[in-house]
């Protein structure tokens, strides 16, 4: 009987709880998402089609992608030479488990917003070692109505995506500054890149502020 109690001390855990919540919360947030039919947006439509150029380089065997072929009424055009390329990465990769373009898109504008909460979470848990103050910066985080801006009107995947990153570094920056060791060096590294990767133009805006962080 004792051996099961570790498992309900971490179901009943306020971390957990605060977790399942945010995810709660998310449902709500996102649900309009899961409506039929692809919704309207300034750069929605862009974004969903750079993700198909993006896929179809890949099946073409450009490794990494470069020409897309048929942007520009089929001209063709070195988008991907200069533009910043996880976004597409990761919506290729959804699309690849048989969704279509679209809801790859939505799926993927979904996940930004539920784990830039729970990065946001485990960051702030970090520095104030308080589950409610971590909380309720998570939940200021992800319910900021630039960010409901950033799904439902610009439909800017790019820019959510940066934003999932941020949090995250912050986190593991703030590990790393606790106990400097490879594992969370390479944790750092990876997200720092993340962030680069995903809009060039949220890095610059953020950087200065993770390096003051830093110091």
């Amino acid at each position: 009987m004792l051996e099961f109690l570790p498992k309900v001390k971490f179901w009943y855990s306020p971390s957990f709880l605060a977790i399942f919540a945010l995810l709660f919360f998310s449902i709500i947030a996102l649900k309009d998402l899961a409506r039929p039919g692809f919704y309207t947006s300034h750069d929605g439509e862009t974004h969903v089609a750079r993700t198909a150029q993006y896929y179809q380089a890949i099946t073409d065997g450009q490794i990494p992608p470069r020409w897309a072929k048929t942007l520009n009424g089929g001209l063709g055009s070195p988008i991907f030479v200069y533009i910043y390329p996880l976004p597409y990465v990761f919506g290729s990769v959804i699309h690849f488990f048989g969704l279509n373009f679209t809801a790859s898109f939505e799926i993927l504008m979904a996940l930004t917003f539920i784990f830039s909460g729970i990065f946001t979470f485990l960051w702030l848990k970090e520095i104030f070692n308080s589950t409610s103050a971590a909380f309720i910066g998570a939940l200021f985080y992800t319910w900021v109505p630039y960010r409901f801006s950033l799904i439902y009107v610009r439909g800017s995947i790019s820019e959510a995506l940066a934003y999932t990153f941020v949090p995250a570094l912050l986190w593991s920056l703030t590990k790393l500054s606790k106990n400097i060791n490879f594992k969370f060096t390479a944790i750092s590294s990876l997200f720092f890149a993340a962030v680069l990767l995903s809009q060039n133009l949220v890095a610059y805006i953020t950087l200065p502020v993770i390096a003051m962080y830093v110091l």
